[in-house]
């Protein structure tokens, strides 16, 4: 190997710049690391040290102490994590469309990561602007997501790093449809019900221009158990009701009285809080006049794990029937949907 002896002057860091620090995997190191790696001497083991000392890219460890010999340096080194020099990186962004420039200047790491998506998406809002404007040209979030990247769930997986929103790019969400059935045009409220043969209980025998315990509906909606209450918005209710044009009408919800069956209701008020949603009082109030007068006597929750429920529920209830609602979710018990069967619901229609 070719002898480079400087100790003076910058052509130290030069020289020094020969030798790949990288090749010193441990970020510590002694001087006869070096001295082995690359077959150098002493003098040379000092002048390669100091250069990258010079250069910033390691810094001595001063407990280590000096060599007894000269040139002196310190026993032992440690590498210095240098910050990568981002101006080119900066000088391209100043030629993205205006619209992503200010968060990628500010978002470096990931315009380093998704560089070449990120080029594509300038170049679709620079060539389609007439159609990111017209609202005949909507598109499905995977739709507008194929023609920009060539990949249908491209935006939804790094929605957070792409500073568009979906009416920015002309686009909605798609949502997971509920099992529904519209009753009524003409109703004002939505019902919601936990268990799948309530629903169809009730929506079967609703027809236009008849009321449920004194509502009208315009849909029954089977909220499919824990589904009704999940946050994600391809499946949230609001998602579903306003693709169906009816996120403006009051949700009257009910469901089992037990604790899952009430943490049901309080999900779903915290998933989709655009929404006025509500207990269905009067339909919980026939469950519990047709639950068994010696509530021991009801039937026991088959899951224990929900050991707590949102007791606020009980605020909408008073009396007798917040005392009997109370004991239910105290004794851990289930007045399920299914008491008020079909011949129930009959009665129950006006």
């Amino acid at each position: 190997m070719e002898r480079h002896v400087l100790f003076f002057g910058h052509d130290k860091i030069e020289v020094s710049m020969k030798y790949d620090l990288s090749l010193i995997t441990s970020s510590r190191f002694c001087y006869q690391d070096v001295m082995k790696s690359f077959d150098l001497d002493y003098e040379e083991t000092a002048s390669v040290l100091s250069g990258w000392e010079e250069a910033g890219l390691i810094r001595p460890i001063r407990s280590s102490g000096r060599v007894a010999f000269t040139p002196s340096f310190y026993a032992r080194y440690q590498k210095i994590r240098t910050v990568k020099d981002q101006t080119a990186e900066r000088e391209r962004i100043l030629h993205l469309h205006p619209s992503l420039i200010s968060f990628y200047l500010s978002h470096l790491s990931d315009y380093e990561k998704m560089e070449p998506e990120i080029l594509k998406l300038s170049s679709y809002l620079s060539s389609h602007k007439q159609e990111l404007s017209d609202p005949d040209c909507l598109m499905t979030v995977k739709e507008r997501s194929y023609a920009i990247f060539g990949n249908e769930k491209y935006l939804e997986q790094h929605h957070s790093a792409i500073p568009l929103s979906d009416q920015e790019l002309n686009c909605r969400p798609t949502y997971e449809p509920f099992f529904a059935r519209e009753t009524d045009p003409e109703g004002n409220e939505i019902l919601v019900l936990e268990n799948r043969d309530p629903w169809d209980s009730i929506s079967s025998q609703l027809k236009p221009g008849m009321t449920f315990l004194g509502h009208r509906f315009s849909m029954v909606i089977y909220g499919e158990g824990n589904k009704v209450s999940v946050k994600d918005q391809s499946g949230s209710l609001y998602g579903f009701l306003s693709s169906c044009r009816r996120a403006d009408q009051t949700v009257l919800y009910c469901g089992d009285i037990d604790r899952a069956g009430i943490n049901i209701f309080s999900r779903l008020c915290e998933a989709d809080p655009e929404l006025q949603i509500l207990p269905f009082q009067e339909l919980y109030l026939e469950m519990i006049h047709l639950a068994p007068e010696d509530l021991s006597e009801a039937e026991d929750t088959e899951d224990h794990r929900d050991r707590t429920y949102d007791s606020s529920f009980l605020d909408f209830f008073a009396g007798t029937d917040r005392k009997r609602i109370h004991q239910v979710l105290e004794k851990n018990k289930r007045v399920p949907q299914e008491i008020v069967n079909r011949i129930e619901v009959r009665r129950l229609l006006g």
